[in-house]
Formats: C-alpha cells, sequence, structure tokens
C-alpha cells in the first residue's frame, strides 16, 4: 500500500535532518557535551521562532492592537507593562556587558568619523525610509503583522529593541545605554549583510535580508520591508568607501534614531 504524500515527505526529510546532523557530529568530533546541548537548543530556538514569525504572518492583528485602549485599564495591559520591564531589564543586562568588558569601546571611533553631510544625507534616508513604510501600510495593509501584536494589551508597540524606551524615567537611560553600543552593533551588521557583497544583485538581495531580520524584532512586516532602502544605501556606501564607511552611516543613521526617542522619552516623563 502507497504512503500519502504527506507521509512521504516526511520521512524525506526526517532523513535530510538526521544526515545532516550525522555530519555536523562528524565535523565537530571534538566538541562536548555542553556544546550539543546549546546547539539542539539554538536549533529549537530558531525553528520556534521561524513559526512563531508565520503563525503571525497569517493571523490579523488582535483587536487590542487595532482599538484604542480602554480608558480604565485591563490585565493585559498591566501584563504588557511587565512584559515590557522583563525586557528592559534583559537589554540592560545586554547593553551594559559589553561596556564593562570594553568591548562597545573598541567600536568608538565610528564618533570621531561622522561628518555633516553623513548626518544631512542619513536625515534624508531615514525621511525616505518612513516615506515607503506608510506607503506600504497605506497600499498594503495586510503587511500589519508583528509577532508583537500576538501579545494581549501590546497596543500597536514595535520593535522590542526599542520597548524599554518607552518606560517613564528609564527610557532616557535605556537609549543612552543603547547608542554607546551603536557603533558595535553597526560594525557587526555590516559585516553580516555587506562584507564580500560584489554586484548590485547580490547587494539587493542582503538588503531585503537585512530588513526583515528586523522584523523578528518586532516590527511591523511594512517597515522591515522598507528597511530594505536604508540596505541599498549601506550597498551603495560599501562600494565606495568599504566596510568602515558603511558602518559609520549606519550608525550615524541609528544614533539620529537614538536622539529622536531620547526626545520622546524626555518629554513623555515630563
Amino acid at each position: 500500500m502507497q504512503n500519502p504524500p504527506f507521509i512521504d515527505r516526511y520521512q524525506g526529510l526526517r532523513e535530510k535532518a538526521s544526515s545532516w546532523w550525522a555530519e555536523w557530529l562528524r565535523e565537530h568530533p571534538t566538541s562536548s557535551a555542553a556544546d550539543k546541548v546549546r546547539f539542539v537548543v539554538y536549533i529549537l530556538f530558531c525553528m520556534g521562532y521561524v513559526a512563531l514569525i508565520v503563525a503571525t504572518a497569517l493571523t490579523p492583528p488582535p483587536a487590542s492592537v487595532t482599538q484604542e485602549p480602554s480608558a480604565s485599564g485591563d490585565s493585559s495591559s498591566f501584563g504588557f507593562r511587565v512584559f515590557g520591564w522583563a525586557v528592559a531589564g534583559l537589554l540592560t543586562i545586554f547593553l551594559v556587558r559589553p561596556l564593562l568588558k570594553g568591548q562597545s569601546q573598541r567600536y568608538w571611533f565610528v564618533f570621531r568619523r561622522i561628518r555633516p553631510v553623513t548626518i544631512v544625507s542619513n536625515i534624508v534616508v531615514i525621511a525616505a525610509t518612513i516615506g515607503l513604510a506608510y506607503g506600504l501600510y497605506t497600499l498594503f495593509p495586510f503587511l500589519d503583522r508583528s509577532w508583537l501584536y500576538l501579545i494581549p494589551g501590546s497596543d500597536g508597540a514595535s520593535n522590542i529593541g526599542v520597548l524599554p524606551a518607552r518606560i517613564p524615567y528609564v527610557g532616557a537611560l535605556y537609549i543612552g545605554l543603547f547608542a554607546l553600543n551603536v557603533p558595535m552593533f553597526a560594525a557587526a551588521e555590516e559585516r553580516q549583510y555587506r562584507r564580500g557583497t560584489k554586484d548590485w544583485k547580490q547587494g539587493a538581495v542582503r538588503s531585503l535580508r537585512f530588513g526583515l531580520a528586523h522584523w523578528i524584532m518586532g516590527i511591523p512586516l511594512y517597515a522591515a520591508l522598507a528597511l530594505t532602502l536604508p540596505g541599498l544605501w549601506y550597498t551603495l556606501i560599501y562600494f565606495r568607501e568599504g566596510e568602515d564607511g558603511a558602518t559609520t552611516y549606519h550608525a550615524t543613521y541609528n544614533l539620529i534614531l537614538c536622539l529622536l526617542l531620547a526626545v520622546i522619552a524626555v518629554l513623555a516623563s515630563l
């Protein structure tokens, strides 16, 4: 009796996974048991994140996002505030650790490379990116998808990386720590998405991947697609000035956003 098609597919995937795992073990014969456990946990984490993103893409935003929050408040809003404080604590540790170890300071030379033309050109790119994001949102409202929308009481919050900035009084301190780490983060992203780019075809694909990677951080899909534009901008700088130049422009872009967020956080605390 012939198996149903989905059974054959499942067995094929299982065989590929087993073969891939056996090959990894052969390539890492000296790996400790702890390394193998960490690797398995990492794979499971990635699979869970992909499943969450797929579920988010197929599910419309909940009513708590599309409606105005109630004046009296509810348990879901309180739960999301607790979630925000937990995220703030974890991310603050994540930001303080490289500063204490001196890892971030190695990239502070980027601050000295910033020039007026770097700032002005990035302001233009930021404005164009916002315009593109608004256009995508208006023309394709179904792109308004974020895994943060699945959390009750989120009220449309996006980007877990800047979620702590919404907390009164704490937000400005968090943004300051984030700004000190911006050059290191920019350098890491340029190594991943720009280093070795040979032509514009490869640059376009990498820029799209760069934008979609931010979707994992919780920003809506239309905003993630719009971030392809600054990705292409960094690619142009990479072709002209190399990786250090792209890192400088990338860091400047994020520092301008940090400044805007800091102003908003200070005003919210007044």
